[in-house]
């Protein structure tokens, strides 16, 4: 057993029957935690010493999906955090949520060929339903100072009143 599947089985209090690796990138390590009840987690992590120009902070990605949870978003629920040594690194646990995730799938394969013209539909009517505006606003204004906008971003208005950030 590694380091890892032992902290996560203290932490959660459960023993773990399966850690399978699935596609991580570049900044994060994924994995689906199968307990022996067949319940699935999955597990968002850094363990790279050196951070990922472009990636976010693994805390800061669960505080933003908590957020937006809280606005309706179909988002899995963050069940536990961590911030731990080399061996174990920053992430998160979540729920596990059926579907695929990879975008060149679900534009390429013919097996999702009968979605991609509902697919913005759905996306569109989450971003309405959840409140989109208010979560976006509440996400300027809460990581403002961790995040970087480049000089040439497009502003919407519904973030012009974010304090320290102009729109021109």
């Amino acid at each position: 057993m590694s380091i890892f599947q032992e902290f996560l089985e203290n932490s959660l209090n459960k023993k773990i029957k399966n850690l399978v690796p699935l596609t991580g990138g570049a900044s994060a390590d994924i994995n689906r935690i199968i307990f022996e009840d067949n319940k699935e987690f999955i597990v968002r992590r850094s363990v790279v010493k050196d951070k990922a120009v472009m990636a976010i902070p693994k805390n800061m990605e669960a505080k933003i999906q908590k957020i937006v949870k809280e606005y309706g978003a179909p988002v899995p629920e963050i069940i536990m955090e961590f911030s731990e040594g080399a061996e174990i690194g920053e992430g998160y646990v979540m729920q596990s949520v059926g579907g695929e995730t990879i975008p060149r799938k679900i534009l390429r394969d013919d097996s999702y060929k009968n979605i991609r013209n509902k697919l913005p539909y759905e996306i569109g009517k989450s971003f309405t339903e959840s409140g989109f505006n208010k979560v976006a606003k509440e996400m300027m204004t809460e990581f403002k100072d961790k995040i970087i906008i480049p000089e040439d971003v497009i502003c919407v208005n519904s973030l012009d009143s974010v304090e320290g950030i102009t729109c021109d």
